[in-house]
């Protein structure tokens, strides 16, 4: 066997070397080195109000003691949502920007937090504008001082309601549909086959066209169903209209507003909540029997 000569040693003596002091500048990069300060710490136990300001929505939500839940909205939260905004945000770090002043982004943020401690006291965060890089946003609290955070952490503290709200609007399985009416228009109800207002239609055109999207419909965004949302989205007074029975008898109604380039703003008589979903959901709200009958 070739032993390797005294060169080689030393050159492997190197790369081993070399690659330490990388691995130790990587893992110790983590905070002292990079700068980063603690900002905000809480545990969630201690936290029993988020007030959320917005440029295009306000909201509250509170530690009930089971969970998190929206305060004034009938609106249930995702849990999973809520726990990923509250293990960004309550330990919370920054690089401290030298000395305090205007700009940034921080003279009108895009977000006000803030977090009220069940005692009373209270720590708010304001979220300004991105760094030139696009790498972090700029960040003050309600000291003065001002920080880059981390762009995914900004992110997190961008969440609106439909960040961290449950989504679900409605969901049954095919064979549970017994019949759905559409404004008074027609009605398609199922009985050993599909009838349209009584008269035998494709079981495919229904499947494809209606009861896919009642199977498991979910909002892209919902609002808060106050007398000014309703008529910004044309459900102060909506013109359709669709009531879906299942076969125990159960009943849904679907109100639909306005339908836009974004979606379709609708609301049900389970709750008030304004929700906006993907067009395709109620396109059938328009259709005939043509659409049905097999012969499209």
């Amino acid at each position: 066997m070739r032993k390797p000569n005294g060169a080689a040693i030393c050159c492997i003596i190197a790369v081993v070397s070399a690659m330490l002091w990388c691995a130790a500048s990587f893992i110790g990069n983590d905070s002292p080195d990079d700068g980063r300060k603690e900002i905000f710490k809480a545990s969630p136990n201690e936290i029993s109000e988020i007030h959320i300001k917005k440029n295009d929505e306000n909201f509250t939500i509170k530690n009930s003691g089971d969970g998190w839940e929206f305060v004034g909205a009938d609106i249930n939260t995702d849990s999973m949502a809520v726990n990923n905004y509250l293990s960004t945000m309550l330990d919370l770090k920054g690089k401290p920007l030298q000395g305090k002043g205007g700009g940034y982004g921080l003279e009108n943020p895009a977000v006000t937090a803030e977090y009220v401690y069940s005692g009373g006291k209270t720590k708010t965060l304001y979220l300004g504008s991105k760094t030139p890089p696009q790498t972090e946003y700029y960040l003050s609290d309600d000291k003065g001082n001002i920080y880059t955070i981390y762009s995914s952490d900004g992110d997190v503290m961008s969440f609106g309601v439909s960040s961290i709200a449950d989504m679900f609007i409605y969901g049954k399985d095919y064979e549970d549909i017994k019949s759905v009416e559409v404004s008074g228009k027609y009605t398609l109800v199922q009985d050993n086959g599909w009838t349209y207002n009584k008269t035998a239609v494709a079981d495919e055109n229904v499947k494809r066209r209606v009861t896919r999207y009642l199977s498991g419909m979910y909002a892209n965004r919902l609002f808060a169903a106050s007398a000014e949302n309703k008529a910004a989205y044309g459900l102060d007074a909506p013109s359709e209209s669709v009531t879906v029975t299942d076969t125990n008898g159960e009943t849904e109604s679907f109100f639909i507003g306005s339908v836009t380039g974004d979606g379709t703003y609708i609301m049900t008589d389970k709750k008030e909540v304004i929700y906006r979903v993907v067009n395709s959901c109620f396109d059938y709200v328009n259709y005939d029997i043509k659409a049905f009958d097999g012969s499209n």
